[in-house]
């Protein structure tokens, strides 16, 4: 493949998503796309690419003229190596209309930079931000940027399997429902109530959104959604004892310290549902095939 790309100066796409690439494989691909610089789309996702393959990645970036999406989720490209393929885009690449990060660690803390790096994208269309655990407090991080009119065109946005709660849904939704042309929000796989899918379902039908605009809220899990103020942090505040608790930490009883068993179940129905629609095979999360 390294030396096929490497013949091909004039390539728009390249597609290897899930191939099992490995560092050694991504260092002869990356030298091979060198000899590039009409790439329009690249998506490498689910590939061990990352650590020392990272400046040669930026490179290729660097050099393309017209780079439309790049999709990087789960890789090896998170905590320290994230901002640099974040700064080279956006210097390089201002133009991108389509950028995906699923499974890239993001934390509800850590969202704001993200997001701040990312600013200067202002023709950014499609962002997918799935399987990262940007909870409530990065949830209404996200939606503040979008209500700041940070990324005006956007018009996709995933935030599927967040640990979001109907707080912060909320927020995302009142957000994304001002942007004009908005044509997708992705939040299934949350924690959020019935009584919050209904609001946000109102907010869509109140500004006149088609039914595409909302997807599908059918996998969610009200047991584990938030009545509890979160900063962002990690660390929330029970309303019914006032007392502090790690929201990183495994669930367990606030008093006395026993794993809650009803909590246990909940999370296995939401497996079992997962299973069912095609997003846990052999117990691993695979990204959803229909959506891109």
């Amino acid at each position: 493949l390294a030396q096929l790309v490497s013949r091909s100066p004039k390539l728009e796409v390249l597609t290897i998503r899930q191939s099992r690439v490995t560092e050694e494989g991504a260092e002869a691909l990356f030298k091979g796309l060198l000899s590039t610089t009409s790439l329009k789309e690249l998506d490498f996702r689910y590939n061990n690419i990352g650590g020392t393959t990272i400046e040669l990645l930026a490179a290729v970036i660097a050099q393309q003229t017209d780079l439309q999406a790049v999709r990087i989720g789960g890789t090896n490209i998170r905590g320290k190596l994230f901002p640099r393929i974040n700064g080279v885009i956006t210097t390089t690449a201002s133009h991108l209309r389509e950028y995906a990060v699923s499974d890239t660690s993001i934390s509800g803390g850590e969202v704001g930079d993200f997001l701040q790096r990312i600013s200067p994208l202002k023709n950014l269309e499609n962002l997918n931000m799935e399987e990262n655990t940007l909870r409530t407090g990065g949830a209404k991080t996200l939606a503040a940027f979008i209500a700041n009119g940070t990324f005006p065109n956007l018009k996709v946005l995933n935030v599927k399997d967040n640990m979001i709660s109907s707080a912060g849904a909320l927020e995302i939704s009142r957000a994304v429902c001002k942007l004009k042309g908005f044509e997708r929000l992705e939040m299934d796989f949350n924690y959020l109530s019935e009584w919050a899918i209904a609001e946000i379902e109102k907010m869509f039908a109140d500004a006149k959104m088609p039914d595409s605009c909302l997807g599908e809220l059918d996998f969610n899990d009200p047991e584990m959604d938030e009545d509890d103020v979160d900063d962002g942090g990690g660390v929330a505040v029970d309303n019914q004892d006032g007392k502090g608790f790690d929201q990183n930490e495994p669930a367990a009883a606030k008093e006395g310290g026993e794993e809650d068993s009803g909590e246990d179940d909940a999370l296995m129905r939401q497996f079992e549902q997962m299973a069912l629609n095609g997003s846990v095979i052999g117990g691993a999360r695979q990204p959803n095939p229909n959506f891109e």
